[in-house]
């Protein structure tokens, strides 16, 4: 069976991270392809949410086609911490950062993601300070966008 792009550049983006994050001395992180489901534990996750490609002709005719594809990928950090009182929360949001970190620095080393795309880059990102029952959180979500062509 073929693989879909989605899969493809989702697959080496999180094989990046890994790498970067390892590179790093970034330990204890779980990055995944997809968001976690189900009872989310305290760990620090990094994982790939939203993809969502665009496509526009560059060429036409005969047997063959060019298509530019614009790639864009919702990338999220999450740092738990216990406590939940206004230290907590910044060693949360510095957890969040520190990891994030290896992700810009990572799409830095290698904008091509595995040869995977053409360029790849953080468009955006934001920190939400959040909390649940057990503490702090640190989180990040970001947009990394790419750009393709088939």
């Amino acid at each position: 069976m073929a693989s879909s792009t989605f899969e493809i550049v989702r697959s080496a983006l999180a094989a990046l991270i890994v790498a970067r994050l390892t590179a790093d001395g970034v330990t204890d992180v779980v990055v995944g392809e997809y968001e976690p489901r189900g009872n989310v534990t305290r760990e620090d996750r990094v994982w790939i949410g939203r993809a969502r490609i665009d496509q526009e002709p560059l060429t036409m005719g005969g047997t063959s086609r060019l298509v530019a594809e614009t790639v864009s990928l919702d990338v999220h950090v999450r740092a738990p911490r216990s406590g939940a009182d206004e230290d907590d929360q910044k060693l949360a949001e510095q957890r969040a950062e520190l990891i994030f970190k290896s992700v810009e620095d990572g799409l830095r080393a290698d904008p091509t993601v595995g040869g995977t795309l053409m360029f790849a880059q953080v468009e955006s990102f934001e920190s939400t300070p959040d909390y649940d029952e057990s503490g702090a959180i640190g989180s990040i979500e970001a947009v990394v966008t790419a750009e393709a062509n088939l």
